[in-house]
């Protein structure tokens, strides 16, 4: 071989050493970015399921004040039909 052709080789020696080396640290760092996509996947799920726990939390707290509204104003209406009904039975039995 004339010194032409060995430092070509050479050359093309330390390239493919330095290719690999590039290969190594791409599948290296792919192997990362997976399992920080992984992480980030996990961290979504987690974070779905807190927003729904929140947002049945809210839901409970806006219908209470509706349920109290409620329970007064049944409770209005019954105590006004019961003084109507002694009322009349009043009359009825004063009679």
């Amino acid at each position: 071989m004339d010194e032409n052709t060995e430092k070509r080789l050479s050359t093309l020696e330390i390239n493919q050493k330095e290719i690999f080396s590039r290969l190594n640290n791409i599948e290296l760092t792919n192997g990362i970015v997976s399992e920080k996509l992984d992480n980030i996947k996990e961290t979504q799920k987690d974070l779905k399921i807190g927003m729904k726990d929140l947002q049945d939390s809210i839901k409970e707290l806006t219908d209470k004040p509706s349920k109290r509204w409620d329970l007064i104003v049944t409770t209005i209406i019954t105590v006004a039909i019961t003084a109507v009904v002694a009322f009349f039975i009043g009359k009825l039995a004063g009679k």
